[in-house]
C-alpha cells in the first residue's frame, strides 16, 4: 500500500538513480491514476538471469540503495512486497 504519492515519488525517483548503478534497466513505475491508489508496479529488465542476480548482489551492497529501502520501511511507503520473473517472449 502507498501511504503518499509524493513520498512514493521521492522513492522511485531515487531508485532512478540506483537500479542502473547496479546493473538493471529501470523501465518505469506505473501507478493508478485512477481507482485503487494503493498499488504500484516498478518494472526492471536485465539482459539475462545471471545480470539479475549479479543486480541483486550489488543492489544488496550499495549503500544509497539500502538507505533508500530503509527509509521507505520507516515511512511505511511501501506495506507489500511481490517479486515476479517475466522472461522477454517476442512475437513476430
Amino acid at each position: 500500500m502507498i501511504l503518499s504519492a509524493d513520498q512514493f515519488k521521492v522513492y522511485a525517483e531515487n531508485w532512478g538513480r540506483i537500479i542502473p548503478r547496479c546493473g538493471g534497466h529501470l523501465v518505469g513505475y506505473f501507478l493508478p491514476y485512477e481507482g485503487t491508489n494503493d498499488v504500484a508496479w516498478g518494472l526492471i529488465a536485465f539482459e539475462s538471469l545471471s545480470a539479475y542476480e549479479a543486480y541483486r548482489t550489488r543492489l544488496k551492497a550499495d549503500p544509497e540503495a539500502r538507505q533508500n529501502f530503509s527509509m521507505a520501511q520507516s515511512k511505511r511507503l511501501i506495506c507489500g512486497k511481490k517479486e515476479i520473473s517475466w522472461k522477454w517472449s517476442r512475437v513476430h
